[in-house]
């Protein structure tokens, strides 16, 4: 720290010694800091926009970026590609596969000639 007097034309260093334990608050202090950097982030979620673009820059690709078809033709316009609707949006979530319930159950599919291939005749 350092401290002026009015009387003397220079101002002299003093230096004020905490010793370690100014150390180890000072320490504690940055350790608080960094903690309260890192508890006040918070995650943030990926909007998912209503039209996607496939251009041949991005390999045809679906880039769901963009909340009106006219702005994504815009994007699209000079590349080759197209715009479409984003499909996670347009069909929702759509289950797949049986549930575990159905999974031990027959599925209904009978031809008549493969259902009874392990039993004879």
């Amino acid at each position: 720290m350092t401290r002026c007097r009015r009387r003397e034309r220079r101002c002299k260093l003093r230096i004020i010694d905490f010793g370690p334990q100014g150390r180890i608050d000072m320490r504690s202090v940055l350790a608080a800091t960094a903690l309260l950097v890192v508890m006040g982030a918070t995650p943030s979620m990926a909007r998912e926009y209503p039209w996607c673009s496939r251009t041949s820059a991005t390999g045809f690709n679906p880039s769901c970026s963009f909340t009106s078809y006219n702005q994504c033709m815009a994007t699209v316009s000079g590349q080759r590609g197209d715009c479409m609707q984003n499909p996670m949006l347009a069909y929702g979530d759509q289950r797949r596969g049986k549930s575990r319930a159905m999974r031990g159950q027959p599925d209904g599919w009978d031809n008549g000639w493969n259902n009874n291939w392990d039993r004879r005749w």
